[in-house]
């Protein structure tokens, strides 16, 4: 088995994992792979080496749920950023925060409006780009609708051009629009996959 191959299923049988903890994984046997050719060994003897993918999946899988339950079995401690492991409040924490709240605070909410606003600003280009091109056309098309008024000069223009102007402008907005869109998805896919490596983690500790 070739090297990408026994990855691929490596990552496969372990897709019940938060995705940082597959990566993880699957980094490490990349590792394996890298030194074993190091030491002169082809990818097909390394994987033989290495074991099944399926069983050494089924070994993490077995790890974390033997993990959870031993877990539940325990008594919950109250343990955070307030809390240290034995449940008492971290009194260093609370004081830390307290003093650096009047320079953390304004900061965080100043990044998060400059966020807000650009992110703002990249969707009003998008809809006024899609909005701008559907009147070109519908202006072309219907020049005498009472709720669309074009300039001397753009109705100097042919129609031809002024269709290609129209269509450009409606390709920008929606090209603007779906990557905002697939920006946005990236973004919280990848803060939940954060936090659900975080979480595994923490169970495991």
């Amino acid at each position: 088995m070739t090297k990408g191959d026994f990855l691929d299923l490596l990552r496969y049988y372990l897709s019940e994992l938060p995705r940082g903890v597959v990566d993880e994984i699957v980094e490490e046997y990349n590792l394996h792979f890298e030194e074993g050719k190091e030491h002169g060994k082809t990818e097909e003897e390394i994987s033989e080496n290495l074991g099944s993918p399926k069983d050494i999946a089924l070994e993490y899988l077995n790890c974390e749920k033997s993990q959870r339950k031993n877990t539940n079995d325990q008594t919950p401690r109250k343990n955070g950023f307030f809390r240290d492991g034995y449940g008492n409040i971290n009194w260093a924490a609370i004081i830390l925060l307290i003093l650096v709240s009047p320079i953390v605070f304004p900061l965080g909410i100043a990044f998060i409006a400059m966020v807000f606003a650009l992110g703002v600003s990249i969707v009003a280009i998008g809809f006024s780009s899609i909005v701008a091109g559907g009147a070109v056309i519908l202006g072309t098309f219907f020049p005498f609708l009472p709720f669309i008024t074009m300039g001397q000069g753009f109705r100097m223009l042919s129609p031809i051009t002024k269709i290609l102007i129209g269509l450009t402008a409606l390709v920008i907005g929606i090209i603007v629009v779906r990557v905002l869109i697939k920006l946005f998805s990236f973004i919280i896919g990848k803060i939940r996959d954060r936090y659900e490596t975080y979480k595994w983690r923490r169970s495991r500790r």
